[in-house]
């Protein structure tokens, strides 16, 4: 089961995973937290699973504590786009996710890496930066301090300090 607890004020939001007793509606009398704690946000395509999810008064941005794992179901069968982070943020206002620290995203033919993903689930894309970000497909490598990475059909444009190796078939 997923519980809410109450922060300093009203408007404070707390989501863990714990098995909770109400002594009046509203009131948790006791809580019992998981063995292995998880907590899933939904948007879209895309459900991210965190240990705990919080959400501050009067801030527009909330926190997942991790390991994150994300996954982003693919089209007409294809198979998942699945990704891992140590943190995620969520500008609530603006339905913004943004994965932090050792971020690794794995498609079907493509692994990428870097610091940081900022997704936009409305357009299918997510911006990653790194120092640098790296994307590998096969023999082909790319890295620069920022990609542009195509959800729906795993392409990566590479801006900023652009290095890469890759293997064309002049056949």
């Amino acid at each position: 089961p997923l519980g809410a607890e109450e922060g300093a004020g009203e408007e404070s939001l707390e989501l863990t995973d714990a098995a909770v007793t109400f002594n009046r509606p509203g009131c948790i009398e006791e809580s019992e937290p998981a063995a292995l704690p998880q907590v899933t946000l939904l948007q879209g395509r895309t459900e991210v699973v965190g240990t705990r999810f919080f959400l501050d008064r009067n801030v527009d941005e909330g926190v997942m504590d991790g390991p994150i794992a994300l996954k982003r179901s693919g089209t007409d069968g294809s198979e998942p786009l699945t990704a891992t982070a140590d943190q995620m943020s969520f500008a609530v206002g603006e339905q913004r996710a943004t994965l932090v620290g050792n971020v690794q995203v794995l498609s079907e033919e493509r692994t990428t890496s870097g610091d940081s993903l900022e997704l936009d689930e409305a357009a299918g894309t997510a911006v990653l930066l790194g120092n640098p970000a790296r994307s590998v497909r096969g023999s082909d490598v790319l890295e620069g301090n920022r990609l542009l990475y195509f959800l729906d059909s795993d392409d990566v444009v590479v801006m900023g300090n652009v290095t890469g190796e890759l293997e064309i078939d002049l056949d």
